[in-house]
């Protein structure tokens, strides 16, 4: 609860948090087969690598999640943009896991029957949790993005600003602010009128 908590709060959206939560159930799942692959007997080692598999395959999913919201462009649906980011960000993704599969190799050389099946666990799911966050994640966020409803543009002079608040206004309070408007404007324009009007000779003191 705590995880999906932080999630939703730092990504502020329940769609993206699913994902990202995606992810790491099916690494526990990728887990098992990396078990399966390899013929190790699935146990209470196990249990604890997949445990631990959880919180350490969602850093990849959320690293390349972040660098998709940072891009206005890929948060706009740009597909060519996305592959860019994902392009960009491999090569961080795929230091870190590589790094952690190599930090367990030693316990899968060393055999024995408690300490390979934690490090097959572990290697194996973020292994396929580093491949799912360059596919799945990237394709799971275009089509949020497609869900998105697109943002009107902002006009010069406050012109969205204003369609708001008359879509939000009944109909009377509309005319009323409409005329205010009207009103200032016209004398703001009969003032610089006025102004230009006048003489600058005649404004300009004589000097005795």
């Amino acid at each position: 609860l705590a995880i999906a908590a932080v999630l939703v709060i730092t990504l502020g959206s329940y769609r993206l948090a699913a994902v990202i939560a995606g992810v790491g159930l099916c690494s526990t799942g990728l887990g098992c087969g990396s078990l399966y692959l390899f013929g190790f007997p699935f146990g209470f080692t196990a249990i604890i690598g997949m445990v631990g598999l959880v919180g350490v395959a969602i850093n990849d999913a959320i690293v390349v999640l972040s660098a998709l919201r940072a891009d206005q462009a890929a948060q706009r649906g740009d597909q060519e943009r996305i592959v860019q980011i994902i392009m960009e960000a491999t090569r961080h993704v795929l230091c870190t896991t590589f790094t952690t599969m190599f930090g367990f190799l030693p316990l899968v050389i060393g055999g024995g029957g408690f300490w390979p099946p934690l490090a097959i666990v572990i290697g194996g799911g973020i292994l396929g949790a580093t491949l799912m966050a360059v596919t799945f994640v990237p394709a799971a966020f275009a089509a949020w993005t497609k869900s998105q409803p697109p943002s009107a543009p902002l006009h010069a002079g406050g012109e969205h600003n204003w369609a708001e608040s008359f879509s939000s206004a009944s109909d009377i309070q509309a005319e009323a602010e409409l005329l205010h408007v009207v009103s200032e404007l016209s004398s703001e324009a009969h003032d610089a009128a006025n102004l230009e009007s006048v003489d600058p000779c005649q404004a300009t003191p004589q000097r005795t």
